[in-house]
């Protein structure tokens, strides 16, 4: 089968709007937002928040790095790997990551969430969503993990 999963970081920054993703350069994403969901290309070195953000950055198209946030100085590692029956890796692959913030008028929207929450945070999420993910194994496994420190 071919699960899908997301690991939700939701991250802690003092203003969104001064907020920067770094380490998605010249990956391909998904703004589902976009009339048309097409793959893109990225080119910015940096990711910002100026507006409701919702993106899959594929990972079969990102390099193996470390994502940074600044100006907090978070790092976010992202692991995911296939494990066959008898738990011995099979396939280590980079992860997907969603990139999401709410921004005003959906963050309003949203019964669980405060109306100004949306400036003082962001997600990034690695998971396995994307069309061209793994399947795993009858008896096999999916893991899939991050390590949030600060940026050293």
């Amino acid at each position: 089968f071919s699960p899908q999963c997301l690991l939700h970081a939701y991250l802690a920054v003092d203003d969104v709007q001064r907020a920067m993703v770094h380490g998605l350069d010249g990956a391909k994403y998904v703004d589902k937002l976009a009339a048309e969901p097409e793959p893109r290309d990225e080119s910015n070195p940096a990711i910002r928040f100026r507006g409701e953000t919702d993106r899959v950055y594929l990972g079969s198209s990102r390099e193996s790095q470390p994502l940074t946030l600044r100006p907090s100085g978070s790092r976010l590692d992202c692991h995911a790997v296939l494990l066959d029956a008898a738990d011995t890796i099979t396939a280590e692959f980079d992860a997907d990551v969603v990139v999401w913030n709410p921004h005003v008028d959906k963050a309003a929207r949203m019964g669980d969430f405060d109306d100004d929450g949306w400036t003082k945070m962001c997600c990034l999420e690695p998971g396995v969503v994307a069309a061209d993910r793994p399947s795993v194994d009858t008896n096999g496994s999916l893991v899939l993990s991050q390590t949030i420190s600060p940026e050293l």
